[in-house]
């Protein structure tokens, strides 16, 4: 245990400690306790310590007594004046609780000042609004009194005022007393505006049961003057409905019985009496300038009698309504189509040109649409000029077929002396049109073609003897096809007319004539009917042409509608377009419609290149006759190749009848075998006689012969597809060929046509007791369906030598013949041998 530090070291750190603050430096006197025994020592050194201060303290005061008497007085100084400030903030206090009794005092006196103010000036608004509400009625008691004395000007003027002075009210408006007043004022401008209008009525006199309308200037019944009265109304913005009221007048009793039944108003005038103007029907007035005279009458009458403050807004709606019922009811309806009614013409423009002058030289307005009008007369003029083609065009198929005429085809060729001209003169001269003939044409010629042609030229045929034109009806929709569109754009794919190709015809074996020698010229003749609707349409393309032609000379520069001269080149064609879509519609009424759409439209198609070539070359520049006469041509192909589909058809589903001839002898398949061969022939010999006087006869032969081609080969193609045929029934078949058979007398020739040079230049043809048909150059099957019927009636041994020494090999392929002698004779030794020799050969 550490030793204790002496007792006085620990009283002196004590009394440092509560001297000084001060700990002692010692960490023994830190560390050491405080035992009870130190505790004397301890407090006589703090009694020491405490009497060395208190003498210090006492030496201290004696020193500073003054110091601490003066600051003793300051203190008491301060006292006082802290109770003084305490007095002056107490005074304070008490002024400001003064002041705001003051404030408060002085606020209520200020809000019955403001109330005084607002009761006077609310008083003040009163007296103001009782003076002006007094004016008022002061003011409309004029205005009555001045209305009932007909001084209505003023009492409109006095109105306006107090109208004025009814606004000024503002607030005031619900009050009891304004909004009567307010009444007041807005019922009398409608005394005054009936006042206005019973004197208007008495001034203006309007009498429709006797079509008369009288402007009084003075008179008993006249209660203000007139100048009185337009100012009146215009004051209430009324005029203008008075003077619309006044038009009508004039419409119902004098525009609309003179100017709106052109062809009832002969006897219709317009005639002046003092201040009356009257409609009357007594006299026998027709014509524009009896018309353009009653016009001027009326309007000098309204002139002189009418103030111009109604005169000027009159003339607007006036004048704007003659000019439309003219132009309406007379001039565009006047207007010629025809260059020779022109100088006729000329004298109508002047006098709607003098008629023009007449209106604006009184200041009026509304003639523009007549000025409109006479600018535009080549304009108005072109497009009745093709409202009435398109018209005429409509008019004419309407009428229907009912006329016909033979027309002649004339065509000349050069051919050698041995061609097939020469050689079919022999037999007979439509040979030289088979439609299985191949033409021979250049290159260029060749690439204008298409397989589009009613005389089934250069056509490929398929086994059932249909060409493709026939078989490939156009996809173009019924519009477009009628219309043409697009037909100038396929010129150079144009089918090549057949009658502008002549081709040699071939040898019976199908062999081509060889060599040429020294050309010839030869002329065919044909005649075919056409309607009168082709030659109609072609006079009203010739006259517009010659119209054109007029319009276009040096001479006609001074004709008002020379400037319509370019619009009318275009017209043919639209003309042509017409035709081209309502034909079919009017030609399918009559059983052979599409045979004479066909003809006329060839016809007109010939006719039109012919124009195309003789008009004037200025003229022939301009127009696009070629490229519509392709067009036509087109078009009438494709109505003659849908009759041949449609006829095609109907003969098919007849054969289909037969139920492809199987077991034909027996019922009840005999039957439908009959029904199915006789409808047949009756639709084809139908056929003939219907359309033998529209068709000429080479184009009548063609069509047959497609027909029975259809015929034939589906007879054909049924009896080789049988694969058994008992000798029943090849007998049955057999008479069933030769009932087709019989139709090859509608192929017998016509002499033929040809020009006295022509006929010189042939070589005689001898003479033949019976014409040989000529079935077999317009079917191209028939051939083969003859051999066929002389199979089904020959032995083994006729069948070798038809193969042998015949020319059945030309039309029966061997295996063809092979399956025929296997369906027609039962298997045995000889059956086997003719096969094979049929097919060794």
């Amino acid at each position: 245990m550490p030793s204790l530090p002496p007792e006085t070291q620990l009283a002196q750190a004590v009394l440092h400690f509560v001297q000084d603050g001060a700990y002692p430096d010692s960490e023994d006197i830190i560390s050491a306790n405080l035992p009870p025994t130190t505790f004397s020592t301890l407090l006589s050194s703090l009694e020491s310590a405490r009497k060395d201060v208190k003498k210090e303290l006492g030496t201290l005061g004696r020193h500073s007594a003054g110091d601490i008497d003066e600051w003793i007085q300051q203190a008491k100084k301060l006292q006082q004046d802290i109770e003084s400030a305490k007095a002056t903030a107490q005074e304070i206090v008490r002024h400001a609780e003064q002041g705001e009794q003051l404030d408060n005092q002085l606020g209520d006196v200020a809000g019955k000042k403001r109330l005084l103010d607002s009761e006077v000036a609310f008083n003040q608004t009163l007296v103001d609004a009782l003076g002006l509400i007094y004016e008022i009625q002061t003011t409309l008691d004029q205005v009555e009194t001045m209305t009932s004395t007909n001084r209505l000007s003023e009492a409109i003027d006095l109105l306006k005022i107090c109208q004025g002075r009814l606004g000024q009210l503002g607030t005031s408006q619900n009050v009891t007393v304004v909004r009567m007043l307010k009444e007041r004022a807005d019922y009398l401008p409608q005394v005054i505006g009936e006042s206005l209008g019973r004197s208007w009525d008495q001034w203006v006199v309007v009498d429709e049961a006797n079509q008369s309308i009288s402007i009084r200037h003075s008179g008993r019944e006249a209660m203000i003057e007139m100048d009185g009265v337009v100012r009146g109304l215009e004051k209430l913005n009324l005029l203008e409905r008075k003077v619309d009221v006044l038009y009508q007048a004039l419409a119902r009793v004098l525009l609309s019985p003179r100017l709106d039944h052109p062809f009832l108003s002969s006897a219709v005038t317009i005639a002046i009496d003092g201040d009356s103007i009257t409609v009357t029907t007594d006299g026998a007035n027709s014509g524009l300038g009896p018309l353009f005279h009653d016009l001027g009458s009326m309007v000098d009458f309204l002139s002189t009698n009418l103030p111009p403050s109604i005169a000027l807004p009159l003339s607007q709606t006036l004048m704007s309504s003659v000019s439309t019922r003219l132009i309406t009811f007379w001039l565009t309806p006047g207007l010629p189509s025809s260059l020779a009614e022109m100088p006729t013409f000329r004298e109508v423009l002047s006098m709607v040109e003098t008629f023009i002058e007449r209106i604006d030289s009184l200041g009026w307005k509304g003639t523009e649409g007549l000025k409109d009008w006479v600018q535009s007369t080549p304009r108005v003029w072109l497009t009745k000029r093709r409202e009435t083609s398109l018209e005429l065009v409509r008019t004419m198929l309407k009428q229907g077929l009912k006329d016909t005429k033979l027309v002649e085809r004339i065509e000349t060729q050069k051919v050698a002396p041995d061609d097939g001209m020469f050689r079919a003169t022999e037999e007979d001269w439509n040979a030289g049109w088979s439609d299985n003939d191949e033409e021979k044409t250049s290159p260029a010629r060749e690439e204008e073609e298409e397989d589009v042609s009613a005389w089934g030229l250069d056509e490929p045929v398929d086994d059932q003897g249909n060409s493709e034109s026939d078989i490939h009806v156009a996809d173009d929709d019924e519009v477009e096809e009628a219309w043409g569109w697009g037909d100038e754009k396929n010129n150079k794919s144009t089918p090549a007319s057949p009658q502008k190709a002549f081709q040699p015809a071939p040898n019976r074996n199908g062999q081509a004539s060889k060599g040429a020698k020294a050309e010839k010229e030869v002329t065919l003749r044909e005649h075919y009917t056409i309607t009168s609707i082709p030659q109609a349409i072609l006079g009203v393309v010739e006259n517009i042409i010659h119209d054109a032609e007029q319009l276009t000379e040096q001479s006609a520069t001074d004709n008002p509608i020379a400037p319509a001269a370019t619009g009318l080149f275009p017209l043919p064609t639209l003309t042509l377009a017409m035709f081209r879509a309502c034909a079919p519609s009017h030609y399918s009424r009559h059983d052979s419609g599409s045979m004479y759409l066909y003809n006329d439209s060839l016809w007109l198609a010939e006719q039109l290149r012919t124009v195309q070539a003789s008009a004037p070359p200025s003229i022939a520049k301009r127009l696009k006759l070629d490229a519509d006469a392709t067009a036509l041509e087109g078009f009438g192909k494709r109505a003659y190749t849908k009759e041949m589909e449609a006829q095609r058809t109907i003969i098919a589903d007849l054969l289909d009848g037969a139920q492809g001839f199987v077991n034909s002898t027996a019922s009840p398949f005999a039957e439908a075998c009959d029904t199915a061969v006789s409808g047949t022939v009756a639709q084809i010999t139908t056929l003939e006689r219907r359309w033998k006087a529209v068709l000429s006869r080479s184009a009548l032969l063609q069509s047959l012969g497609s027909l029975l081609a259809t015929a034939t080969n589906k007879v054909i193609l049924d009896v080789e597809d049988m694969p058994d045929i008992s000798e029943t029934e090849s007998q049955r078949l057999a008479a069933i060929c030769g009932r087709f058979t019989a139709l090859d007398t509608l192929f017998l020739p016509d002499a033929p046509l040809l020009s006295t040079s022509t006929a010189a230049a042939l070589p005689p043809t001898p003479a033949a007791t019976d014409p040989i048909p000529l079935t077999a150059v317009y079917v191209p099957s028939w051939l083969r369906f003859q051999y066929l019927a002389s199979i089904l009636e020959s032995s083994l041994a006729d069948i070798k030598y038809l193969w042998s020494e015949g020319e059945l090999k030309l039309e029966f392929s061997a295996p063809e013949v092979v399956e025929l002698i296997q369906a027609l004779f039962a298997d045995s030794e000889y059956r086997r041998a003719a096969i094979a020799e049929i097919r060794r050969s």
